[in-house]
């Protein structure tokens, strides 16, 4: 992975996001949340963990 690459994340509350809308993480888990993904609303990133 180059060093230079970037995680973009547009969710507000997640611990790993910082203020640029991007994630703080080196890598990330992506998931399906339905069976059978077919479009980007049926995957979630596995690492997501809500801010306290």
């Amino acid at each position: 992975m180059p060093g230079d690459q970037k995680i973009k994340c547009s969710v507000k509350n997640c611990r790993h996001n910082d203020k640029n809308n991007c994630c703080r993480l080196s890598n990330i888990q992506v998931g399906e949340s339905r069976f059978g993904a077919q479009r980007t609303k049926d995957t979630e990133c596995g690492n997501f963990e809500p801010e306290i």
